[in-house]
């Protein structure tokens, strides 16, 4: 990948702003700066703009007083469940439009609280080859009230608004392009934050499947796991051919690894984006990248996407 020019990625929480930017040295890319900053309150974007828009704006101030950006080009990643999330059988004859018009109509009858125009969709096509089941997608649909309130934030700090997406789904790009994890075999993926895990299954680094949990005490994710793995099951994807599991997210750490091991019999590794990555001499000796890799996944991941 080459990118022409430099690209931050921002990961938020609903506690801090986390920071990957990745600049273009000697035609080659490298991590210029990583960092985060906690919010002075807990924070959801449909919080009133201006109170929004200053405590944002204050722990941001104090990322680039710290390390100003060299790049004008940023994205942002939100939780998962920022997102609504639907998995949709679809016919591969229908033309675009047509299907449009069908994800429309089945969004419609799932969230009738939501104006079908106050969002705009996405839609993933779902690898499942060897499985049973038909063709299959995923639609995520982002509301545009959240999405123009960054781009404002964007517009008042004279930065170029590239992609939003959902955190989990950006912190799988390192997957992708991690060279370590075998390629033609089933993996899994683990997104863990306050309250929220969220569940990749992926088929040659191509996502299968997805599905996202709500918990109130860490020990409850053990269980919600193991069930949808029973779920997937009756899809012919048994846990003996997982090739890889990795971890990563706000709430990871290596004591979590330790209990999905112990709990799920399989193997996990922590999420690593900078393993493969140059960085800057500065960033040889930072905690982020030396001990909490694994919380800087999705920032790392909305950052080298392409641009």
């Amino acid at each position: 990948m080459y990118l022409k020019e430099g690209h931050a990625g921002i990961n938020l929480t609903p506690e801090k702003i986390q920071l990957v930017e990745i600049v273009s040295q000697d035609n080659k890319f490298i991590v210029a700066n990583v960092d985060e900053e906690f919010f002075s309150e807990s924070v959801h974007l449909d919080e009133k703009e201006t109170k929004l828009s200053s405590i944002l704006q204050a722990a941001f101030n104090e990322l680039v007083l710290r390390n100003p950006l060299a790049s004008a080009n940023i994205s942002f990643t939100l939780p998962p469940d920022y997102f609504k999330i639907i998995e949709l059988p679809y016919e591969k004859s229908l033309i675009k439009k047509d299907l449009e018009e069908h994800v429309r109509w089945e969004f419609k009858q799932l969230f009738p609280y939501l104006n079908i125009e106050d969002v705009v969709l996405q839609f993933i096509q779902l690898k499942r080859n060897g499985f049973s089941g038909g063709d299959t997608m995923l639609i995520a649909a982002a509301i545009k009230k959240h999405l123009k309130y960054i781009y404002k934030f964007c517009a008042r700090n004279n930065f170029n608004l590239k992609y939003v997406d959902n955190s989990h789904f950006a912190a799988n790009s390192i997957v992708r392009l991690n060279t370590q994890l075998p390629k033609d075999t089933n993996g899994l993926s683990i997104y863990l934050m306050d309250n929220i895990l969220s569940i990749i299954v992926f088929q040659d680094h191509h996502l299968s499947f997805y599905k996202e949990f709500h918990y109130e005490r860490i020990d409850q994710i053990f269980g919600k796991i193991d069930g949808y793995l029973i779920y997937l099951n009756d899809y012919g994807l048994e846990k003996e051919n997982i090739g890889y599991a990795v971890l990563s997210g706000d709430r990871a750490s290596e004591s979590v690894k330790q209990h999905l091991e112990e709990n799920l019999s399989i193997n996990f590794s922590l999420l690593n984006p900078f393993e493969s990555l140059p960085l800057e001499e500065k960033l040889s000796e930072s905690d982020f990248v030396a001990s909490d890799y694994y919380s800087f996944a999705a920032s790392a991941g909305i950052a080298l996407r392409q641009i």
